[in-house]
């Protein structure tokens, strides 16, 4: 639905810049998961018993849908939070079986990430998502 709204907003704008670009994220995809394939397969065989979403600004209402998005099709338990207010209280449920999830800002790269890097070493499993993905985003930095 978010990509269906961008194409609209797009072409009703006149960007057809966005428009070539929304086209290109079919075999942009097909090549990432070529590349990642054994590691997505190794992803989903990993077993959680918590999952919290992160989110600053735009981002929160997302991952609000993704914890929802959770819950639907695995009838398991997710919480949603604002990325810099999950360190003051709701970590205390990160373990080795929590995975916490973050949608990354670009403005709040630097601060969201220290975030993430926090709950890695309280034993915590991560995923980032960002457009600006580096050693201390990827899952062995």
């Amino acid at each position: 639905m978010l990509m269906a709204m961008q194409y609209l907003a797009a072409w009703f704008d006149g960007r057809n810049d966005i428009i070539s670009a929304l086209h290109t994220l079919p075999d942009s995809l097909e090549q990432l998961l070529d590349t990642y394939d054994s590691a997505i397969q190794a992803f989903t065989e990993r077993s959680f018993e918590d999952f919290a979403f992160l989110g600053q600004g735009p981002f929160y209402p997302i991952a609000a849908e993704t914890a929802l998005k959770v819950m639907e099709s695995s009838s398991s338990y997710a919480q949603y939070f604002h990325t810099l207010e999950f360190r003051h209280g709701p970590k205390s449920i990160v373990s080795g079986k929590t995975l916490v999830g973050a949608l990354l800002s670009e403005t709040g790269f630097a601060e969201e990430l220290s975030v993430l890097q926090e709950m890695k070493e309280l034993g915590g499993v991560t995923l980032a998502i960002t457009n600006q993905a580096n050693a201390g985003a990827s899952r062995r930095g």
